[in-house]
Parts: structure tokens; C-alpha cells; sequence
């Protein structure tokens, strides 16, 4: 989501987190969360009209890339964690985004 546009606002996270996956996540988590991804460099935080927007950072965008390249591992890790078969997981790179 936030490697596809130029900013976001936690307010927009929390929403399209709803609406396309059912979850209900907390201002105050998704703010502690950006603001952890703030101090790590992941993510650029500035204000704009009053609201708080971010942007993703180069190095944001290499962990992602670096997300997407292991994705096959973290989801063995995953099913084995889980005691599943890999093959009946299905991920695609359109849900990293």
C-alpha cells in the first residue's frame, strides 16, 4: 500500500486495513507502529493541512524488496510453524504492497 503512493495518513492505513481485510486496527497502533518505523528510517513522517502523512523511505523500499525476494522462506517457516503444507498457501506480491 504505502510503496504505491506518494503518502499516506495513519487515519488512511486504518481505513484500507477495514475495508480490504476486515480488521479493525487501533489509531494507537498504527501510530506506535509508524512512528517505530519513523525512528528505524522505514518510513518519513511531516505534517501537511494539519495531518500527519507519511512516505515510504529508500531504505522502506529495500526491506520490501528484500520482504518479496524471502517471501517463499517466511511462508515454509510459516507453514511448518503452523504445521502446514506450503503449497496450500497463496501469496501474492500485490498483498506486500
Amino acid at each position: 500500500m504505502l510503496r504505491n503512493v506518494p503518502y499516506i495518513s495513519g487515519y488512511d492505513i486504518v481505513t484500507h486495513v477495514h475495508k480490504d481485510f476486515g480488521v479493525l486496527v487501533s489509531p494507537g497502533t498504527c501510530y506506535s507502529t509508524l512512528y517505530s518505523m519513523e525512528r528505524k528510517g522505514l518510513v518519513k513522517g511531516y505534517w501537511k493541512g494539519g495531518r500527519r502523512i507519511y512516505s515510504i523511505s529508500s531504505k522502506g523500499r529495500e526491506y520490501i524488496q528484500s520482504a518479496l525476494v524471502n517471501r517463499g522462506f517466511i511462508i515454509n517457516l510459516v507453514a511448518s510453524l503452523l504445521d502446514r503444507d506450503a503449497t496450500s498457501i497463496s501469496v501474492s506480491e500485490s498483498e506486500f504492497g
